[in-house]
């Protein structure tokens, strides 16, 4: 299996095994945690008399380490409209607002990648209900809208796996199952570049979690080192504006 990197150097990025694994600890080591919920959250929030923020279901644009064609809509909700097909972005869901400002480092890093609306390839392979009012996708027949959220923390090692943002190595073609993004479309499937894993979105599928047991819906993992799926975040469109909704917080807990 070819790999992304040489030693501690990758061969062709700008950025070293050490500088993703850093960003990795800065932008989810708290984030993840904090989206599990009240008991869990109360070890990173102030007390709660002292609480003055809130934390919102709603999905904001977050920035990519690299310059990306949503950088100046960092802090604002992600619109269902706001994608051609085949785009996506990264945000975070139930993150901290103080004084209407997101405060970094909280929240569940996600995400939001809108897929092609008709793909035949598309599957859901699942006994799970989504959480009542949501979706595990979010579908628009009038414009031709499918868009998934997934969790932006490989269940590798918990590095952030990018859409599209890596444009100067190319993935490992060596699937273990031929991926329809790539082998009908065309389109790199969701790819750590830390240690190669690769999710397919037009693929969602039932996995289980191996240290709780709990089953979660993810991203087919079609390359490794990963050994399970991307899980994904179940939405719901308010006005435009994608919500998330909390299934079982398990689902997120391996970070």
């Amino acid at each position: 299996m070819s790999t992304a990197w040489e030693g501690d150097e990758p061969r062709s990025t700008g950025w070293t095994r050490r500088e993703w694994a850093k960003l990795a600890l800065a932008a989810g080591a708290a984030s993840s945690v904090l989206a599990m919920g009240g008991t869990v959250a109360g070890q990173l929030l102030p007390p709660p008399a002292k609480f003055q923020g809130e934390l919102r279901q709603e999905i904001y644009y977050t920035k990519w380490p690299r310059p990306t064609w949503w950088d100046d809509r960092q802090g604002r909700p992600i619109l269902a409209t706001d994608f051609q097909e085949w785009q996506g972005a990264s945000g975070v869901w139930r993150g901290l607002f103080v004084n209407e400002r997101w405060v970094p480092g909280t929240g569940l890093a996600v995400l939001v990648i809108r897929v092609k609306y008709d793909a035949p390839e598309f599957q859901v392979s699942t006994d799970l209900v989504p959480p009542r009012g949501f979706s595990f996708y979010h579908d628009d027949p009038g414009q031709r809208i499918r868009i998934v959220v997934f969790a932006d923390r490989c269940t590798h090692l918990c590095c952030p796996p990018g859409w599209h943002v890596i444009t100067d190595t190319v993935p490992d073609r060596a699937y273990r199952i031929p991926p329809p993004t790539y082998s009908v479309y065309g389109q790199d499937p969701i790819f750590c570049i830390c240690h190669g894993s690769q999710y397919d979105p037009l693929l969602l599928t039932t996995n289980v979690h191996p240290r709780n047991g709990v089953p979660y819906l993810g991203a087919t993992h079609v390359h490794g080192p990963t050994q399970r799926a991307l899980p994904i975040v179940p939405v719901r469109v308010d006005g435009e504006v994608l919500v998330g909704g909390m299934p079982d917080p398990r689902w997120y807990d391996y970070c």
